[in-house]
């Protein structure tokens, strides 16, 4: 089974069990969501059952100190080669073009502090707290104001 976290109908994913805080409906396919709250995924599906939860643009609504907790719980749901991707917004890359007058304030306003937005994180806060989860960066992209992060379980952590 593949989980997918999402926040917006176009975010839904055929083949996956797609989770939101909200109902929501793919207009293409009329796939709804489950509502289910992303910092607690238990029962979903059954410990070690998801092969894959992928989170797109869902962790702006967490602040980073709940990231360690967050991730743990996902990782009790992975199969042992099962893996966790992670689409998001890259609070350095964008600051970066604020100082360089390279991004207009009201698309920096949109993209800081978007409706539910909690936190912005980075690839490197985000990798983090994946390695403090039990986990291992398999693969890290940065594309404009977004980065891409995969990882596995880490076999040998506790």
């Amino acid at each position: 089974m593949k989980i997918n976290i999402c926040n917006n109908p176009s975010d839904i994913r055929v083949g996956y069990i797609n989770i939101s805080s909200a109902t929501l409906k793919d207009p293409k396919y009329g796939t709804t969501t489950t509502v289910w709250d992303m910092r607690n995924l238990t029962g979903v599906v059954d410990a070690g059952g998801a092969t894959e939860i992928f989170s797109n643009h869902t962790l702006q609504g967490l602040r980073y100190e709940e990231l360690p907790a967050v991730f743990a719980n996902w990782k009790t749901l992975l199969a042992p080669d099962g893996k966790v991707i992670i689409k998001s917004i890259d609070l350095e890359m964008i600051g970066n073009d604020i100082a360089f007058d390279r991004l207009a304030p009201d698309k920096a306003n949109a993209l800081l502090f978007g409706i539910e937005n909690k936190g912005c994180h980075t690839v490197g806060t985000v990798s983090q707290a994946l390695i403090q989860s039990g986990f291992t960066i398999v693969s890290k992209t940065i594309k404009g104001h977004e980065f891409m992060v995969e990882a596995t379980i880490d076999a040998t952590a506790k």
